[in-house]
């Protein structure tokens, strides 16, 4: 590339906490804001720096991902090494260079305007909003967190936090001012629904107590709070518990208020980078559990993942053909990226031809021939990437990695769904609906969830695509004046199973490391 495509910056031990990557280091100067990281896994690749001067040893992780050509140009993985003194040249296009979060000036004077209010979603991965007037919407947003440079799943969030609390906040905040300068006025006000750990970081609050045991909520939401002079005042929807927070406490809301008070046992299942269950037993009866599913269902850390959004594949049919991605739209042309359903689905339909076993292990395919043979219809070859092994496609190849992660999803997913149901004493077939949110809201096939051991067998059909709940819910809460009665009923009856300290757990989640449901 010409030097005109590169930032150069110096690095310095002191220009980080200890124990800090040259990834981390260079997020608190500005760069890789907005970038899906995969949390160090070394996986994504999006963190490439080019050193200027000896380059530090490559590990196993940057030979496989880099390859010997880009390793002997001096381009390693900044995620891979710790901060030390050394010259560095960050590709443009990283978002670098902008100086501290939270540095920029106020946002711009406006007047408020009468009846707009803004609802965001704040997911550990993904930012969405809504503003509505008069109860109307007139604007909608969706981006990725500009935090995730800090890690991209809640532990890093909070590991990053605990070092320094206003640089994730800082970035928030003025992303919020952002979307507001965009609306034809000031909203009289706003509602923020987001797991326990965002909401913290939002308010600059020590998240101490969710980071480590015995884990526990100092603060459950359910209150406006005012985060800066120059923003509206926000009501931060209720907290459960430690890992269960506005976003499936609003979502629930809103599926309430849907139903109109019928059409119980119900369960949402709001399945992002963290996955919470709550179920709806009866009008007053709810139980809820999480599990840290990582941030796979939303595209980050898997080889060619991405957020869904135009280009990129939300699924994939074996058609005579061979497998032909879906796109977004379902009519612009597949760019290689993979959504986290679109990885779903090509799992699952790989499974059920028999292409990967049940354990999550690529199929033999030299010992028989039938395999091979169908595999050559749809158009994948197998190749080996020291040390692991992948299915080459049109525009991709699927790592064995790549399942892995996939497959430790649906063990949390399986453990934590037969654990709800198990302590409300009700059994899946009486369920009314399963709704689908979080990540999977929009493009997920419940037949796909169905085929992989996500949900139990024969609950496809009752599967709703539900889309943003936690969004929906929290535009409720701001217009809706029975929406903040029921949240608030809702947390003081909910029972909230505390999974994180129970030592049998492990054990079931282990038990479920399979492509189909474990009771």
């Amino acid at each position: 590339m010409p030097r005109d495509d590169f930032t150069c910056v110096s690095m310095e031990p002191s220009s980080a906490p200890a124990g800090a990557t040259m990834a981390q280091a260079l997020f608190l100067g500005g760069f890789f804001t907005g970038r899906a990281l995969c949390s160090g896994l070394g996986r994504c690749g999006l963190c490439r720096v080019r050193y200027r001067g000896l380059a530090p040893e490559a590990t196993a992780t940057e030979r496989r991902k880099l390859g010997p050509d880009r390793l002997g140009e001096g381009w390693r993985l900044a995620c891979q090494h710790p901060v030390q003194a050394a010259q560095l040249l960050v590709p443009a296009g990283s978002g670098g260079g902008s100086g501290a979060a939270g540095s920029g000036p106020p946002a711009r004077p406006m007047d408020v305007m009468a009846g707009l209010v803004l609802a965001v979603d704040v997911g550990t991965t993904g930012l969405e909003w809504e503003a509505a007037l008069d109860g109307r919407p007139v604007a909608h947003g969706r981006d990725l967190n500009p935090q995730m440079g800090a890690g991209a799943d809640i532990v890093s969030r909070l590991a990053f936090a605990a070092g320094d609390r206003g640089y994730l906040r800082g970035l928030l905040l003025d992303y919020l001012r952002r979307v507001i300068g965009r609306l034809p006025g000031a909203p009289e006000s706003m509602c923020l629904a987001g797991n326990p750990a965002m909401m913290y970081i939002a308010l600059g609050l020590d998240a101490l107590s969710l980071a480590r045991a015995p884990y526990r909520l100092d603060f459950a939401g359910g209150a406006r709070v005012r985060l800066a002079g120059d923003l509206p005042e926000a009501l931060i929807a209720p907290l459960w518990g430690p890992f269960v927070g506005g976003d499936a406490s609003a979502g629930l809301v809103h599926l309430a208020l849907a139903r109109g008070g019928g059409d119980y046992p119900f369960l949402l299942a709001d399945l992002g980078t963290n996955g919470e269950f709550l179920l709806a037993a009866g009008p007053g009866e709810f139980w809820a559990a999480s599990a840290p599913l990582g941030p796979a269902l939303e595209g980050s850390g898997l080889t060619h993942g991405v957020l869904a959004g135009p280009g990129c594949a939300v699924a994939f049919d074996a058609a005579p053909s061979g497998l032909a991605p879906v796109t977004f739209s379902g009519e612009d042309d597949w760019n290689g990226g993979v959504s986290g359903t679109g990885y779903l689905s090509l799992i699952a339909t790989l499974t059920r031809f028999g292409i990967i076993a049940r354990d999550g292990r690529f199929a033999d395919l030299a010992a028989s021939p039938a395999l091979a043979g169908l595999a050559g219809r749809f158009g994948i070859a197998p190749v080996r990437g020291a040390p692991e092994a992948g299915l080459a496609l049109s525009k991709m190849t699927l790592w064995a990695s790549d399942v892995e992660e996939v497959l430790k999803v649906k063990a949390a997913c399986n453990a934590v769904f037969s654990r709800v149901l198990a302590a409300a004493g009700l059994d899946p077939w009486r369920l009314v609906t399963l709704d689908l949110a979080g990540a999977l809201g929009y493009h997920v096939r419940a037949a796909d969830l169905e085929e992989l051991g996500f949900i139990p067998p024969g609950l496809a059909r009752i599967a709703v695509k539900a889309g943003n709940t936690a969004l929906a819910g929290a535009l409720d809460l701001l217009v809706d004046p029975r929406a903040l009665e029921l949240a608030a009923a809702a947390a003081a009856r909910a029972r909230v199973l505390d999974l994180a300290l129970d030592p049998g757990f492990e054990r079931e989640y282990l038990a479920r490391m399979v492509f189909e449901y474990v009771s």
